[in-house]
């Protein structure tokens, strides 16, 4: 009789993105995307989302398959708060071998909007309410972050929507304005993707 050893195949992977410390929005659509090697013929996998750090992988994210080299799923996050989640990739090769990937560091689902910004000022004078009409050449506007400074900060000249202008960077605001305008800060929540 003539014995063989065969050694099963080790697959090992890492999961790109979300590679960690990411805050995605709640709603919003991503790619979760996973490299593999050691692995023969096509893969099937099942997706999880852990929100307690990957205690506990209870939220099934999907299924699929997948080549070799590694896939990716597409994504549409659930409207829920966690700053400690991870994905736990897992399935088997072409020939069984099984196999588990996740996350190392936990990334952020945030669906909760921050509160509106608070004294908002333009030119350095006290806005009325939430906005206040100028009709100057050029000048700034400047506001307090809220508490929850999680959104993006922006400011928007109207009356209309979608608006005019939008800006995404620091405060204060500058605007060129050519004739008048009334002027609000928003929030809204961030996507680092």
């Amino acid at each position: 009789m003539l014995w063989a050893n065969v050694a099963n195949a080790v697959i090992t992977g890492t999961i790109t993105s979300p590679a960690g410390g990411e805050m995605w929005a709640g709603g919003s659509v991503h790619s979760i995307i996973w490299e593999t090697s050691g692995g023969v013929g096509t893969h099937n996998v099942e997706v999880w989302l852990s929100t307690d750090g990957g205690t506990n992988y209870n939220n099934s994210v999907g299924n699929c398959t997948h080549a070799p080299t590694g896939g990716s799923y597409s994504w549409t996050l659930p409207i829920i708060d966690s700053t400690n989640c991870k994905i736990r990739v897992s399935g088997t090769d072409s020939e069984a071998t099984p196999f588990t990937i996740t996350n190392s560091v936990a990334f952020t689902i945030d669906s909760t909007p921050p509160p509106a910004p608070t004294g908002l000022t333009a030119d350095g004078q006290n806005s009325y309410g939430r906005s206040e009409w100028k009709n100057t050449p050029d000048f700034s506007i400047n506001w307090t972050n809220p508490t929850d400074d999680s959104g993006i900060k922006g400011a928007w000249y109207g009356p209309r929507w979608p608006p005019i202008f939008a800006d995404t960077g620091t405060k204060p605001f500058t605007v060129t304005a050519v004739s008048q305008y009334s002027f609000n800060v928003y929030m809204y929540l961030e996507d680092n993707a």
